[in-house]
């Protein structure tokens, strides 16, 4: 069963305390797109293959055991959509990049309505993943 994320952006992040619930932002703090081509790229440098066009990649992990698709582009360019089966450490490594192309993208947790910097996405992965 999979778990869903997305990448968003949030202006002045560094100016914010995380993890910070959806209710304190407003969609003017999300303005602005992400970097989809250059993240898409990157997607497919590293073995992603395109799933029904050219804004859905799918990335397999541990020897197709495990894999996320990344939707991004299209008429939204301000969120890339994560449908994950896969450890969430995955979903660092693809942030960990996104992050180098936009400071400002966070991750949005569709389940809690939260949103994550990378230090606290790494706490929430300690407290709440389960492989099982």
């Amino acid at each position: 069963m999979g778990y869903d994320f997305m990448f968003m952006r949030v202006r002045e992040k560094t100016k914010r305390s995380f993890p910070l619930d959806s209710s304190l932002i407003t969609e003017s703090d999300c303005e602005g797109q992400l970097p989809w081509s250059e993240f898409r790229t990157w997607l497919l440098s590293i073995g992603g293959k395109e799933n029904g066009g050219r804004d859905s990649i799918w990335v397999d992990y541990a020897d197709g055991m495990e894999s996320i698709n990344f939707n991004g582009g299209g008429n939204d360019a301000s969120t890339i959509y994560l449908d994950v089966h896969a450890h969430w450490a995955r979903i660092v490594e693809a942030f960990s990049q996104l992050e180098l192309l936009d400071p400002d993208a966070v991750i949005f947790d569709l389940q809690t309505g939260e949103f994550h910097n990378l230090s606290t996405f790494r706490i929430f992965i300690a407290e709440n993943y389960c492989d099982g």
